[in-house]
């Protein structure tokens, strides 16, 4: 699990490799669906006030369980602070695999400029 810290509008990729429980074998993830999360608290009821949900359908390399999550700038355009993410796989069985899970930190920017 690793910390993600990002200033607020920027823009970011995360990579991310799902494996077997033996740690080495990589998950196939054709079909499958990854969801990254990111809300307020580390215990929510659910994720209707999540302040980032990005869907992942298309992988990198599938049969190596990689995928690639693209924040773009509006994702990140949320208030400083603390937050909490994961990261889960639903397979193409309904299989839900969890991958990571840490903190998400939001700094705030000096300069607001794109142009």
């Amino acid at each position: 699990m690793a910390k993600i810290e990002i200033n607020r509008g920027d823009s970011r990729n995360i990579d991310v490799t799902f494996y077997q429980s033996d740690g080495t074998t990589p998950i196939d993830l054709t079909s499958g669906t990854v969801f990254f999360t990111v809300n307020s608290s580390r215990e929510p009821d659910d994720d209707t006030a999540a302040a980032i949900e990005k869907d992942v359908t298309v992988h990198t390399a599938p049969l190596l369980g990689q995928t690639r999550i693209a924040l773009t700038s509006t994702d990140t355009d949320i208030d400083p602070g603390t937050y909490y993410y994961d990261v889960q796989l639903k397979d193409s069985a309904n299989n839900v695999i969890s991958s990571r899970a840490d903190r998400f930190i939001v700094v705030g920017d000096i300069s607001r400029r794109t142009s």
